[in-house]
């Protein structure tokens, strides 16, 4: 699949890179909210298993990690998981980018190893599949004007914290262990005690009031399935977005070609201008629908809450 690809009508010439980009990256995102935005984990695609560290492993000699990296490593005291996303076309991918992806791809099964057991490393590599989970989660794609989006990162979680290397880049190997050693340490520590005050602000009535119409009877729908429904009513949004936005951008983008065949400026400027204001408009939308439905969730949450 490839994500944010849109039409141009035969013979018009090509749109400018930095056009193409633009759309893809507009598509891109309603992709990537409609599969992500809390309404459900895609498949993990390979899953490396812990084992003990043995006295050899746990050795900074053996393991080729610094002292502080193993600090860090052996004194965890929460499991964390790493996602890694090495969602790489090999059509548009420099071999500088492969070779360095390989050797990150080394570098967490040595972390794993060496945290006895209290780090998991989930590994996604299906281009076309996995490029929606990598873009909710943050990571910054490359390549966009020749071809397929790409991806090179990874996200540490714990304790509902999470922190996310955007975009790894082979300049900056030297630096990979200690960036991510350190947000290893900083998902793990600790959380801070609730602040009582904010538990206790009411969601707002019209938030309420939508949770309600999405499911009437709070009492019968545990706090799982209020959930699931309340992001299933958001998906259905998103959809209706998603398709309204490509229609708008196909049409935006058939006007640019136009005008690029009369050869204005003035036009092709205004066709420009066309598309910017509906890539921008969508993706407002886009913000709104997120933010509706995450205080819905934690609204329905908090009347469960108040109901036991």
């Amino acid at each position: 699949m490839n994500l944010g690809t849109s039409t141009t009508p035969r013979g018009a010439r090509s749109s400018p890179p930095r056009l193409r980009a633009q759309v893809r990256l507009a598509l891109l995102a309603v992709v990537a909210f409609v599969c992500g935005a809390g309404l459900g984990a895609l498949a993990v695609h390979q899953i490396a298993a812990p084992h003990p560290v043995s006295p050899e492993e746990g050795n900074p000699a053996s393991t080729g990690l610094s002292p502080a990296t193993q600090a860090v490593l052996h004194h965890l005291g929460t499991p964390v998981a790493i996602r890694f996303y090495a969602l790489l076309d090999p059509a548009s991918v420099s071999e500088a980018d492969r070779a360095f992806a390989a050797q990150a791809d080394g570098l967490m099964s040595t972390f794993q190893q060496a945290a006895g057991g209290k780090l998991q490393v989930s590994r996604y590599t299906a281009l076309a599949e996995d490029a929606p989970a990598a873009a909710t989660n943050g990571l910054q794609p490359f390549n966009i004007d020749k071809g397929a989006a790409c991806f090179l990162g990874l996200t540490v979680t714990a304790h509902g914290r999470r922190e996310t290397l955007a975009r790894l880049r082979p300049a900056w190997a030297a630096a990979l262990e200690a960036d991510v050693a350190r947000a290893i340490e900083r998902v793990a520590e600790a959380p801070a005690a609730p602040n009582p005050l904010a538990a206790a602000i009411p969601p707002d009535p019209a938030t309420v009031a939508a949770v309600k119409r999405t499911i009437p009877d709070l009492a019968a729908v545990s706090a799982e399935e209020g959930a699931r429904l309340l992001r299933t009513a958001a998906l259905e949004e998103f959809k209706a977005v998603a398709k309204e936005m490509e229609d708008q951008v196909k049409t935006a983008q058939a006007r640019l070609t136009q005008a690029q065949q009369s050869g204005s400026a003035a036009d092709q400027q205004a066709a420009m201008n066309q598309l910017q204001q509906v890539q921008a408009a969508q993706a407002e939308r886009l913000r709104a629908i997120a933010a509706r439905a995450q205080a819905e969730v934690q609204a329905f949450q908090q009347l469960k809450a108040g109901a036991r």
